[in-house]
């Protein structure tokens, strides 16, 4: 239970938080329809100078501009604010709809009001209310048409903009609004694009009240460290592939220096993972899964719960960071762990079987095995980002053969043109690996049923020959005579 001191508290932040949170939307309604208001603009080709030019567009939406400033004055002598009202009347009788008829009510009444005398501080509600559905008629394309250029959702008729609503705009079915998909935060867990992120820090105000602080810092502190380490790995990379190819040239294994050095380097890179970036790939809810879920909140070594001094570290020192390979440890811990071993081209001198106990290993295992189901989706990806990157680093399931001859009968031959490489020598496969069999598979092209008419949507996928129509319908029997050619 809270107390009253913590409810007014909680009162007076909600307070401020809608405070800032209107003045954001009014800079930001004022802000959209100033973009609409600006000339043309794009400088000589001769002297360099500006050049601006209006158009019918951008006068119409300077004009709403206007309208829209003084609407927002609250300075202004009833003579004025009649003289306002009345030109937002004339302006909205261009056109004859629904939204243009409240405008045009909204404008009578408030006309009415200031007749009889009320002062402006009762009027609040109903300029406001006013003001709103002025910007919600300057933001329609047919009565603004500059504006269509800056909207983050299409409008326009049904017809018009069904092709740009498949694209990156989804319906949030919480505040049921069209938005940008870059408004659902997506964690690597998640199964839908239920909720936007204004819907979702409105539920965690109002019911979790989950700090995700914390969980940022974490997020931060881990990708700054995997950058860092990520950096210091090519290094290293790039100093042996460069020494292993100066010692080749001195034995006379290869002529072309640079092109040996390249080719140890990309073979390098694959086998350490250089590319891999998974810590960028979950937000702060992954990480509060992982610390509150998985790993209990505290520390696996020492047991600290604190969370301003815990953080993630990699388990193996020597493979890239995923969920599956941290525990969350104190700064200073993951410091004297991160010390045992030696993390480069060279190898590992003491792995984490020579240092931790038996016992403790396998909690790790358990707790790393549950963060490889939860993450199930990271895992497919990194296996796809390994593959990607197979094309550029000769493995030991690949052999580079000549670019004329053909692969042998047991291995399944793949150009580097099916990748994007046009002028590389081809690749042999070995069969039923991994690879083999992801290459077998046909990747479909994505296609909206929209598109298609009723007909091709209710087609069957499955068309049986119509020889064995007769028989599926019971209409008659298959016989297999003495050829062996069944009939009907």
């Amino acid at each position: 239970m809270l107390s009253f001191q913590e409810a007014e508290l909680i009162a007076a932040i909600s307070r401020h938080q809608i405070a800032v949170s209107e003045s954001g939307r009014c800079k930001g309604q004022f802000n959209l329809l100033s973009k609409a208001a600006k000339p043309k603009r794009w400088f000589s080709a001769e002297d360099g100078r500006a050049i601006e030019m209006d158009t019918q567009h951008t006068l119409r939406g300077r004009e709403l501009l206007e309208i829209f400033e003084s609407l927002r004055l609250d300075c202004m002598t009833q003579d004025e604010r009649l003289d306002i009202l009345l030109t937002v009347k004339q302006t909205v009788r261009e056109h004859s709809n629904s939204l243009t008829k409240e405008i045009t009510d909204l404008v009578d009444r408030e006309a009415d009001f200031i007749m009889r005398g009320i002062t402006s501080a009762q009027l609040t509600g109903l300029r406001s209310r006013l003001l709103n559905r002025f910007v919600q008629y300057a933001k329609v394309p047919l009565h603004n048409p500059e504006i269509a250029k800056y909207l983050s959702v299409p409008t326009g008729t049904v017809e018009g903009a069904a092709a740009l609503f498949r694209g990156d705009v989804t319906y949030c079915l919480s505040c049921r609004r069209y938005l940008k998909c870059s408004e659902f935060p997506l964690s690597a867990r998640s199964t839908s694009m239920a909720p936007c992120s204004t819907c979702r820090r409105q539920d965690n105000r109002a019911r979790l009240r989950h700090d995700m602080e914390p969980y940022r810092r974490i997020l931060r502190a881990l990708r700054l460290e995997e950058e860092t380490k990520t950096s210091l790995t090519r290094e290293q990379v790039k100093k042996e592939a460069k020494r292993e190819a100066l010692r080749r040239h001195e034995q006379h294994e290869t002529e072309d220096v640079a092109a040996d050095e390249a080719r140890l380097i990309r073979e390098l890179s694959y086998q350490y993972r250089v590319d891999s970036n998974l810590a960028m790939l979950i937000n702060a809810e992954d990480m509060r899964f992982l610390v509150e879920d998985i790993w209990e909140r505290r520390s696996v070594l020492s047991s600290v719960d604190d969370i301003a001094e815990l953080c993630f570290t990699r388990w193996i020192t020597n493979k890239p960071w995923s969920p599956w390979n941290a525990f969350l440890v104190t700064r200073d811990e993951a410091k004297l762990h991160a010390g045992l071993s030696s993390t480069g081209a060279a190898g590992v001198n003491l792995s984490n079987e020579e240092v931790y106990g038996k016992a403790f290993i396998n909690r790790i295992n358990q707790r790393l095995a549950m963060a490889r189901y939860a993450f199930s989706r990271l895992v497919k990806l990194d296996h796809q980002q390994a593959q990607m990157a197979i094309p550029n680093a000769v493995t030991d399931q690949m052999t580079m053969v000549d670019p004329v001859a053909r692969a042998p009968a047991s291995a399944f031959t793949l150009t580097r043109h099916r990748l994007g490489y046009m002028n590389e020598p081809r690749v042999a496969i070995a069969e039923g690996s991994s690879l083999w069999r992801s290459l077998q598979r046909r990747s479909l092209n994505p296609k909206h049923e929209m598109t298609m008419s009723s007909e091709r949507r209710h087609q069957p996928t499955f068309q049986p020959e119509p020889i064995m129509l007769p028989m599926i319908k019971g209409e008659a029997r298959l016989t297999v005579p003495m050829s062996g050619k069944p009939t009907v």
